[in-house]
């Protein structure tokens, strides 16, 4: 074997190497993401497209392995209204100060059975949203029977 072929191989390698790093470290990265902790339950992807819940609703526990698929979510926006506070000025001193918050409630599935409701803002249903999408993603199962409704007020600030 000649110089040329020796840095051919070595070249090879290196990049077949380099390329199996960067699959690598995306997995991990998307193992890492797809781990999603609310309030009373907890959503961990296992081996063989499935996830592991651990949490309780409503009383019921809710714990159990289940197919990544029989996860779903909807997401609901709510029409946005203003907190007026008035102040000790007069009656025009009637100022608009803000808006009433939580704007979005966000349903999560097991199936047909409800395991998650809260009433969040914005960011927390955009960040419940992206951790589901991850969670199918590592457990390698297609997207169904999700609901975001009104989702232009979801992707717009």
């Amino acid at each position: 074997m000649d110089m040329t072929e020796a840095l051919v191989l070595a070249a090879v390698i290196g990049a077949a190497l380099l390329s199996l790093l960067v699959a690598l470290r995306n997995r991990y990265k998307l193992c890492v993401q797809a781990h999603l902790l609310l309030d009373d339950l907890v959503l961990t992807p296992v081996p063989g497209r499935q996830v592991s819940l651990v949490g309780h609703h409503n009383g019921v526990d809710v714990s159990g392995i289940v197919p990544a698929a029989d996860i779903l979510y909807k997401i609901e926006s709510h029409p946005l209204e203003l907190s007026v506070h008035s102040h000790a000025d007069g009656p025009l001193a009637a100022k608009v100060t803000d808006w009433d918050a939580p704007h979005f409630t966000v349903q999560l599935f097991r199936g047909d059975e409800e395991i998650w409701r809260r009433d969040v803002l914005r960011n927390e249903a955009l960040r419940i949203r992206d951790n589901i999408e991850n969670l199918r993603k590592w457990a390698g199962s297609r997207r169904t029977g999700d609901k975001t409704i009104h989702d232009l007020d979801l992707l717009h600030i």
